[in-house]
């Protein structure tokens, strides 16, 4: 409280929430795919430091559970003008104008990933103004257990 009123005599602005765009403003589609991790050697092997001791895994090979997602705005404010999307990491994933009707597709990763916190597993969809302000947003969330999140509400698991 006490810091509140200093930030408002000092002339520093309070940090306010963005809200979430209502479910009926936009639509995802999951597109759940099997693909082959590229890049890795079948004679690898990782150490899995969590139980105290050394475990030596061998890296998977096959198709693995990847993640793209369709996203769809079906209705703007007049005020929404630009999209801008960054990860947990605080990387800007995608910015561009937009319309009413226009999809663009978000491309995450193999979910494994994700639900171990080796990639970012946590997205916000920003909407802007033309001033660059942030109107609404979309909120996406991976757990370890695999528990997808948009919003703050349970959209199925990995």
């Amino acid at each position: 409280m006490i810091i509140s009123i200093l930030m408002v005599l000092l002339g520093v602005p309070l940090q306010t929430e963005v809200p979430f765009k209502p479910n009926e403003e936009f639509q995802l589609q999951v597109d759940y795919k099997f693909k082959v991790r590229t890049g890795n050697n079948s004679s690898t092997l990782q150490i899995d430091f969590d139980k105290g001791n050394l475990e030596e895994k061998k890296t998977a090979d096959g198709p693995l559970p990847y993640l793209i997602i369709n996203f769809k705005m079906l209705k703007l404010s007049d005020q929404e003008v630009r999209v801008k999307v960054i990860n947990n990491f605080g990387k800007l994933f995608l910015t561009k104008k937009i319309k009413a009707g226009e999809d663009f597709k978000l491309d995450l990763g193999f979910t494994d990933d994700m639900k171990d916190r080796v990639t970012a597993y946590e997205y916000n969809i920003y909407f802007i103004n033309s001033d660059k302000k942030e109107v609404s947003m979309v909120h996406f969330y991976i757990h370890e257990d695999g528990t997808f999140l948009v919003n703050n509400e349970k959209r199925g698991k990995f």
